[in-house]
């Protein structure tokens, strides 16, 4: 990402902006607090229509990550949320602009992030990432014990605070419902729903749980449907592998999740080795063919505990998920029935499965990906799964004219959905 400032053509300052953390306007709009591409172990600032170099305002050891910043009211100081390379969490800290000192304002055995200042500068809010639940959070700055707002299972993305700022509002999201619109009161603590979602609860909530990989690693699953594996039917399973690599599935509801349960299917969506949520050493890992692993126990548990055939487990991949997804198939081939492999990227060398099993290969490809173009990446899968032209037999590959690397459109889905109920 770029930012671009200046008050006249003339006069324009870009700057590298990581693509993983935070920018922010100072309250009185002359500056912007920015991560670097280069450094996201430090902090800069820019002065807007300056021509002065950027700022440096804290550099934290090598090897740190920063990520979101907040602006207290006056401008003086910063909240920011980092990771230093000791630590396996991120936690909070407070930068004063005028002594350019840092100063630790919360941790937690979980990853604090999205600070928030108070307009009183005296409290602030924030997120705990409790197992992929974002819990909201209030603290003050001298110290006191945090408080919990809203309920430990309630899911909540801070939106930003009200204009008289004795609210903040968040987009709340619960176990087996969509999500609402809602405005905590900053006196009170009292929740108040401003935008409500219909309530089409299924009646299934999640499991969450971890399947033992080979090497013994824990590999968190979040487990959707598993009643419905009675012992007289042969169930169907789908594999959620999400992109990133660096991401994480959430416990919380979700409109494609639902209809495949509707469909009496059951639902795993793995959090492998390199999600995040988990601590820095389990993030860290990048090792595709470990990755990979991880879902093939996955596939062991949803075979041996819950009869499902490995003819009708399918694998629902997206972005760099379809290089993991691709080589589970390459190291298992007769564990799964079906992948579908949407936004592929680049895939290994050397892991393709070929034509062996008779498993289907459903590719849905973006015509605007900026990632991959749709002719490269139908190439590669042919190369990797054999010569055999897209549309004929069990293999196809459909590109979305109106869409780009991730995919927005509900007629899109629709499609990616009833190709695994087919």
């Amino acid at each position: 990402m770029k930012l671009g400032l200046g008050k006249a053509l003339e006069s324009v300052s870009l700057v590298r902006v990581s693509p993983e953390a935070d920018y922010q306007w100072s309250p009185d709009g002359g500056r912007i607090a920015y991560i670097p591409l280069e450094s996201e172990s430090s902090i800069h600032q820019l002065e807007v229509g300056s021509s002065r170099a950027p700022e440096s305002l804290a550099q934290l050891p090598d090897g740190s990550v920063v990520r979101e910043l907040s602006w207290s009211a006056d401008g003086q100081s910063l909240l920011y949320s980092a990771r230093e390379p000791h630590e396996r969490f991120f936690s909070l800290r407070r930068l004063e602009l005028k002594t350019r000192r840092s100063s630790l304002v919360a941790r937690s055995s979980n990853d604090l992030r999205h600070p928030v200042w108070l307009k009183d500068q005296q409290h602030f809010l924030y997120e705990a990432n409790e197992g992929g639940i974002s819990q909201l959070w209030i603290a003050s700055a001298d110290g006191q014990a945090p408080q919990l707002l809203g309920q430990p299972d309630e899911s909540h993305r801070i939106l930003g605070l009200s204009d008289t700022g004795d609210q903040v509002y968040t987009s709340r999201s619960r176990l087996e419902f969509p999500p609402d619109l809602v405005a905590v009161s900053l006196s009170s603590k009292e929740l108040s729903v401003v935008a409500a979602s219909p309530r089409q609860a299924t009646g299934i909530r999640p499991r969450l749980m971890t399947v033992t990989s080979d090497d013994g690693l824990q590999v968190p699953v979040i487990l959707w449907g598993d009643k419905l594996a009675g012992p007289d039917a042969k169930p169907r399973a789908i594999i959620n592998v999400h992109g990133g690599p660096h991401l994480q599935e959430l416990p919380v509801w979700d409109a494609r999740t639902q209809y495949l349960l509707r469909q009496g299917m059951i639902v795993a969506s793995v959090n492998y080795r390199g999600s995040r949520g988990y601590g820095a050493d389990f993030e860290k890992h990048e090792d595709t063919a470990g990755q990979a692993r991880d879902l093939i126990a996955v596939q062991r548990y949803l075979a041996e505990e819950l009869g499902v055939p490995a003819e009708n487990t399918s694998l629902l991949a997206s972005s760099s998920g379809t290089r993991v997804a691709v080589q589970a198939a390459f190291l298992k081939p007769e564990g799964f029935g079906r992948l579908v492999l949407t936004s592929t990227v680049p895939l290994v060398p050397g892991t393709c499965p070929g034509e062996s099993g008779s498993r289907r290969v459903l590719a849905f490809h973006g015509l605007n990906d900026n990632a991959l173009s749709p002719s490269v990446a139908r190439g590669a899968l042919e190369r990797c799964f054999g010569e055999r032209p897209f549309g004929a037999g069990a293999t196809q590959f459909e590109v979305f004219e109106d869409e780009g690397h991730q995919f927005h459109r509900s007629r899109t889905w629709a499609r990616i959905l009833s190709s695994l109920n087919g």
